[in-house]
């Protein structure tokens, strides 16, 4: 997971030695897409990629993508889940891993060019995807998305602005943050209960 690469890093020398070779075979990839030609994906696991494809969703699936089990989730809105599992199809398979986990990566993938029905969908979700794609498209948003989820510099940032949103200070934040960079978790247990 991203929290193994974080505690691992060499927080003594910028830009924290983002090993990005490493993050992409680490990453765990999940595309839900009934159409096998959506993305090229022997190529993308050629190039050592950690992905897997689903055509269709099933209640296990579902309770995996809720638990947290990929770090990017590549989703069709279309075809993808039966009635049993949510009657909204992709869209329902979206809100429902949103609402178990709302930080979860998702790429939205389609055919459609724009249909004003499905804005929302699109808004929520991190990047998007127009199918059938080809290898270097694919990769540059898996890309985006692992650099976002792996690259410690962005990580800190993240954890940062999250402390401030939480009601925590500037200065406060600012500390905890290097205290997470010096593994000194000691401290910030002391300085988040004062």
């Amino acid at each position: 997971s991203w929290w193994n690469l974080f505690e691992d890093c060499c927080w003594d020398r910028p830009p924290y030695c983002f090993d990005f070779s490493a993050a992409k075979r680490q990453c765990r990839i999940l595309l839900i897409d009934d159409d096998a030609n959506a993305l090229p994906i022997e190529d993308i696991q050629r190039a050592e990629y950690n992905i897997l494809q689903h055509k269709i969703v099933t209640a296990d699936l579902l309770a995996r993508c809720e638990a947290n089990a990929f770090d990017i989730i590549i989703l069709d809105y279309n075809g993808i889940a039966p009635v049993s599992i949510t009657p909204d199809d992709g869209f329902g398979v979206f809100e429902r891993i949103r609402q178990a986990n709302p930080q979860q990566y998702i790429i939205s993938i389609s055919a459609q060019t724009y249909d004003i029905s499905k804005t929302a969908y699109f808004n929520k979700a991190n990047d998007w995807l127009k199918k059938p794609t080809d290898l270097t498209t694919s990769k540059d948003k898996i890309d985006a998305g692992i650099k976002y989820l792996f690259d410690k510099t962005l990580v800190v940032a993240r954890l940062r602005d999250q402390l401030v949103a939480e009601g925590f200070g500037h200065r406060s934040a600012d500390k905890i943050v290097k205290m997470v960079a010096k593994n000194n978790f000691q401290d910030m247990d002391e300085l988040i209960d004062s």
